[in-house]
This record gives structure tokens, sequence and C-alpha cells, in this order.
């Protein structure tokens, strides 16, 4: 009884300092927010299972472009501003180029290595063996094996059409995504089965950990932001674990026949460059800067992919106009269109733009801290503020994009939106700006490194896939288009009916 009345009675005293503590200002200029936050649980309640969306409608009741939070332990400021973000990526990315700590995310890096989660002089150097590996490959190796694995991914729809089955986008274009990662990084095939969840053999080992982690860290685990309840969770830790460390185990197998096999005088990959530029000394370094390719570079592009699907069957004169672009700069007796095609079909460009401003890659971006106390627009931000661009928000307020919740590629086509100077002074001086308000692989120092190959392997299969089919609902219902989030955000799973060109 004495004991259940102590335990009682620190779970009432704790609740009180905690109450106290995510309550009280740090500075006469702190960023507005909630009224009250809770104790322990801070203002969690208030985010729901789409985050990206509850804080675009909270930036939208407080209107400055910024606002506090407490997520659990976590202090955090959400940014909503197109000046604001710019200070954030790009004037102080030397003050906001780490990551936050967070103890699933810790799981995932072995605490901070690899490219996405290390901090300080760790991450400048990946960075810099990242920068200079893309730098030794041949823009021409990375086409090629873009526009093979392409070739691969039509083939594929080839054998559905003969069978006359449904196309699932998210079977095929995971297996395309992952193949051009795994042939990029280490020049294999990760995936060679149409079914992923039927993957066997070595592909399985790989494929069916790297879903669960991918679902686990998108979904996060509450003990990531309440340490009190960190010692209950042991199990779902030791679960993600397990799949982390068949990953990491099936990379190292990877690395080490690399480095038996390597050539220096010709290096044949991304990982045989971090290996010599390595002297061949840093395995964890080089696996882990894998594992955060594999595991970001393909999902992301295959969500846009996915996105770009639903918008053009949702809309067929949008379809039409993207075909008939491809028919006019490559000519009807075109077979397949190159990247080189690609570089000239600006309405295909401007469909995918516009599903990156719905839709971006990353809608939170990756959360960063500041390494001292500072300020973003005049408010007061302490140091360790867990810091969140909004980008989401940024690309689908209506302050700044007319009729943001509306897909029309036309608007990227406009002479005036990267530059909007007819505008009144009541209108945000960004409205329309889409070059300044649409962000998908955020900015700075720590923007997405492999943008480029995003945008080839999202140009290079959204082109060819409507070249040689048409896409409509299977059913002929309209589809649900309600995101789930994640590491990234996807559409639920879906399937059309697809039609051979003529």
């Amino acid at each position: 009884m004495n004991i259940l009345f102590v335990l009682i009675l620190c779970i009432i005293l704790y609740s009180i300092f905690d109450l106290i503590k995510k309550n009280k200002k740090f500075s006469k200029n702190d960023p507005p927010g909630f009224k009250v936050s809770l104790p322990i649980m801070g203002d969690l309640l208030q985010i729901g299972d789409r985050p990206h969306r509850t804080f675009k409608e909270l930036e939208e009741k407080f209107n400055k472009g910024i606002f506090k939070l407490w997520m659990g332990d976590i202090y955090t400021v959400v940014v909503t501003d197109v000046d604001m973000i710019n200070e954030v990526l790009v004037k102080k990315g030397n003050i906001f180029v780490n990551r936050p700590s967070v103890n699933s995310f810790n799981q995932w890096s072995y605490n901070g290595r690899g490219l996405v989660m290390a901090n300080d002089n760790e991450w400048r150097r990946i960075r810099n063996l990242v920068a200079g590996a893309f730098s030794k490959t041949k823009v021409s190796r990375i086409s090629g094996l873009i526009e093979d694995q392409t070739r691969h991914l039509i083939n594929s729809l080839n054998e559905h059409n003969e069978k006359n089955i449904p196309f699932y986008p998210k079977a095929l274009l995971s297996k395309f995504t992952l193949n051009v990662i795994g042939r990029l990084f280490f020049s294999k095939d990760v995936c060679t089965d149409e079914d992923i969840a039927a993957v066997e053999n070595q592909t399985k080992r790989l494929i069916v950990p790297i879903l669960k982690v991918f679902k686990t860290l998108g979904i996060g685990h509450l003990d990531d932001f309440i340490s009190i309840i960190y010692p209950f969770l042991f199990l779902k830790r030791k679960n993600l674990q397990v799949s982390i460390d068949e990953i990491y185990d099936f990379m190292k197998e990877i690395y080490f026949d690399h480095l038996k096999n390597i050539d220096y005088e010709n290096p044949k990959d991304l990982m045989d460059i971090l290996i010599i530029d390595t002297d061949g000394k840093d395995e964890k370094l080089v696996v882990h800067t894998a594992m955060d390719f594999l595991l970001g570079g393909s999902h992301t592009s295959e969500s846009t992919m996915q996105y770009f699907l639903l918008k053009i069957v949702e809309q067929p004169h949008i379809q039409k106009k993207v075909y008939e672009e491809m028919i006019s700069v490559a000519g009807e007796d075109c077979k397949f269109i190159t990247l080189d095609h690609c570089k000239k079909l600006t309405y295909l460009n401007a469909c995918i733009k516009e599903v990156l401003r719905m839709m971006p890659i990353t809608p939170l971006s990756v959360p960063r801290v500041n390494n001292e106390d500072t300020e973003i627009g005049g408010y007061f931000v302490p140091k360790g503020t867990q810091i969140i661009p909004n980008l989401y928000g940024l690309s689908n307020l209506a302050k700044y994009v007319e009729n943001p919740e509306k897909y029309i590629p036309e608007r990227w086509l406009e002479p005036n939106n990267n530059n909007n100077t007819n505008i009144s002074p009541s209108t945000d001086k960004y409205f329309n700006n889409l070059m300044k308000v649409s962000v998908p692989f955020s900015a700075g120092i720590r923007g997405c490194p492999a943008y480029f190959l995003a945008i080839d392997e999202i140009m290079s299969s959204c082109s060819n896939m409507v070249l040689n089919y048409t896409f409509e609902s299977f059913d002929g219902k309209t589809i649900d288009q309600t995101e789930v989030f994640g590491l990234t955000v996807y559409p639920k799973p879906y399937h059309l009916k697809i039609n051979k060109r003529n």
C-alpha cells in the first residue's frame, strides 16, 4: 500500500512539474501556440493521424507563419512561411543543420550513422563523400540504368495487359524504384518478382524488413515523444531492431563482396566509390549510407508516381494532353521516351511539379534542431528545439496558391508564376510564386542530395507508361485519394484498368 501511495504521489508531482514546465514561457517573444499544454502528452492529442494537414490548419488558425507546441516531452516549432523556412534551411542552415534525437530513428541509424541522421562533423564528412561519389558517377550511366529499369516496368505492364489482370501501381513502382537504387548503389536488382510481398530467397531478406521498418518509422513510437514510458516499450523496439539488423546484415554481405572484388581504377557503383574514398576502413558509414538511400530514395519517388497516375485518371483530358505532347516531341512512331526527350516535355514536367506541390515527397521535411539560442522571423527559439518545416502547408495554403486544392498543371506554365509582381497590397508577396512556395525536396545544405535522380525516375517512368497505355479506374468508380502519413505521404492501395495504345 505504501509503495502504491508513493507511486501515485510521484505521478502527481511529476505531472504538476511537467504542467508548469510546458506552460512556462521561454521569453517575451515566443511563437504563438495553444493556451494550455497538458502534462506528459503535451499537445500530441491535437495532432491526429495526418499531422501535415493538422499543422496546415493550425497555421491558418494562428496565421503568423510559425507556432509552437509540445510533442510529448519535445518542444517543437512548426514553420509555414516562405521567408522563415528560408531562414531555417538556408540563411541559418549551419544553426539548424542537426537532427533531433529520436529513439526509433536512433535505432535505424545506429545512433547517427549514415547521411540522414548524422550530425555536425560526421554529417559533413558523409555529405562530402556522397557528393563526391555522385560527381564521379557518369550522368550517362545513371540515365542508362533508369531507362533500363523503365523498359522492365513497361514489360511488366505488357504482361498485365496480356493476362487481363488489374494493375496495382504500388507493386510495380516499388520494384522499379528499388531496383534503380540497387543498381546505382551496389549493381544489384533488389526486387525480381512482380509481387513484392512474395519475393523469395535473397531479395526477401531485404524487402520484407524494409517494408516493416518503413511502416514503423512512419508511424513512430510513443516513447519517441514521452520519455517516462521508454522502459515499457522494450518489445516494440526489439522487433524493430530485428528488422534493422536483417537489412544491415544483408547490406554488410554486399559491402564485403565489393571490398573483396573492388577494382580501384574502375569503380562500378556508388558503393565502390565510397569504399575507395574511405580506404575500405569504414564499413558502418558505407552500409548505413546505402541503407538510407534504399529506404528513402525508393518510396519517395514511388509515391509521386502513384499520385501522378491518380491525377491523370481523375482528369482524362490531362492524360490525353500528356500523350499528345510526347507524340509532338518524339514522333508518332516513338516506342520509348528517353531522358533527352523528357527535357522537352514541358507539360509533363508541369504535371509532375503540380503533384509535388500538392503532395511534397516529405510533407514535413526531416526535422531539424538548433545548436544555439536563435530567432526565426523575430520569434525566440531556445537551443535544442525541434524545428519542423511545414512544406505541405507552405504549398497548400490559399494565401500562397490560388485554389491550392485543385490539380492544375497549367499554373506552372504561366509566365508570372515565378515572379508575381501584379498583386494587390492585401495579397501575400509570394502569392502564386510557385518556385518559392513549392520546395518538395527541401533546400539548403541538408536538402535532398539526389533530387535529380528522383526527377529522372519519375519523368522516365510516367512518360513511358502514358506513351504505351491509357489508365482508368478499374470499376469506373472514383478512387479514394486520401493519403496515408508516414516517412512520406502515399495513397491507399488502389488498382487500375490499363488499355494498350495502338
